[in-house]
């Protein structure tokens, strides 16, 4: 069954036994994600790991990320940095808790993201984390 939602066709694909014909010879057109506008100004034109079409350079960009950032000794090597950014970040909800004062946390759990991500990144602490006031 084809659906237009907007100006994005879509396809319902009902039982097991279709899914499994579709999925099975028609691969590699399901499982690129669509094209879009936002997504291609922030990635380069969709060439990141996240929004690049299946190909080549998809494959090529994913084994990179595999091997080299996501293996268990990279991983392993950067538990010194999670475990000092989570410190920090207890240590300063521990000071609003007790005078019982309300804390963002959606704000708190970005700026952890961030600064875990610079510090793994980058090498260095850059400070402006947010976890301070």
């Amino acid at each position: 069954m084809l659906l237009q939602l907007g100006r994005v066709p879509n396809i319902v694909v009902s039982s097991a036994e279709a899914a499994k014909e579709v999925l099975k010879i028609h691969d590699q057109e399901c499982c690129s994600g669509p094209h879009l506008a936002g997504s291609a100004k922030l990635t380069y034109n969709n060439l990141d790991v996240a929004f690049a079409p299946y190909g080549d350079h998809w494959r090529d960009m994913r084994k990179i990320c595999v091997l080299k950032l996501l293996s268990t000794k990279s991983v392993e090597s950067f538990q010194f940095v999670r475990e000092e950014e989570i410190d920090s970040l207890i240590d300063f909800l521990n000071q609003p808790s007790l005078s019982a004062t309300p804390v963002d946390l959606t704000e708190k759990m970005f700026a952890l993201t961030a600064s875990l991500t610079l510090r793994i990144a980058f090498g260095k602490n850059f400070g402006g984390s947010g976890l301070v006031d």
